[in-house]
């Protein structure tokens, strides 16, 4: 039930709604402005490269503040962390499954395929970075 809950929660509104994935995200509209599809599928994974390692460094400060406090024991934070730790692989499972399963199959094996893979993992990882500094580090 809870990974129910936490695959519902983590569908951001932006990410539920129509999207070209064949072509750049649109904040990487005017960095990815390549001409060839090979040059804007490189520019997306250096951007997603570059997300990914700015949730991962998100993950360990969200991770990080959940700590025992007055009338919150240390079984009590241990559980929020384990739910964490497991709606974090979930989403992680969801992330790849949608992009590199189902939103590739989308394009049906088209030339923007490998485009439309890196730029669902994009959005998914800069819209996973934003909800966690939210409700952790903020």
């Amino acid at each position: 039930m809870r990974l129910v809950v936490a695959l519902t929660l983590l569908v951001s509104p932006s990410m539920s709604s129509a999207t070209d994935w064949a072509s750049p995200p649109t904040s990487l509209s005017r960095t990815c402005s390549a001409s060839s599809q090979v040059e804007i599928g490189d520019c997306i994974a250096q951007a997603y490269k570059k997300a990914d390692a700015a949730l991962n460094e998100v993950w360990k400060k969200a991770l990080a503040t959940i700590q025992p406090t007055d009338g919150f024991s240390p079984e009590k934070a241990q559980e929020w962390r384990d739910d964490l730790i497991a709606a974090q692989r979930a989403w992680n499972t969801f992330k790849d499954k949608d992009c590199s399963g189902a939103r590739s199959f989308e394009i049906l094996g088209g030339s923007g395929t490998s485009i439309a893979v890196i730029s669902c993992l994009y959005e998914y990882t800069v819209t996973r970075t934003k909800d966690l500094e939210e409700r952790y580090l903020q």
